[in-house]
C-alpha cells in the first residue's frame, strides 16, 4: 500500500502557473515508488525489491546515452 500526500500548492500570478508538489510516504521503510533489484546497495529494502530513499538521482556514464544500459543510479552506495 502506498499513500500520496499533496503537501503544497502554489500559484505564480505572473504567468498563471500552478505547481503541485506530491510526496510519497514510505510503507514499512520502503519507497514503493522506487523499485530496485540491487541487493548489495545500502539503500535496498532487502525483504522486497524497493529502495528505502525518498528520492534517487539517475545519471549517466556516457557522453550521449541512447539506451538504458547507459544510465546509472547515482544514489547507489555499496554496502560491503
Amino acid at each position: 500500500m502506498q499513500y500520496d500526500v499533496l503537501i503544497f500548492v502554489h500559484t505564480n500570478q505572473e504567468n498563471n502557473l500552478l505547481t503541485l508538489r506530491r510526496f510519497t510516504m514510505k510503507v514499512d521503510g520502503k519507497n514503493e515508488s522506487i523499485q530496485c533489484s540491487i541487493r548489495n546497495c545500502t539503500y535496498h529494502a532487502q525483504a522486497e525489491n524497493y529502495c528505502t530513499l525518498d528520492t534517487i538521482k539517475v545519471g549517466t556514464h556516457e557522453a550521449n546515452p541512447t539506451k538504458k544500459e547507459c544510465t546509472d543510479c547515482e544514489s547507489f552506495v555499496n554496502k560491503a
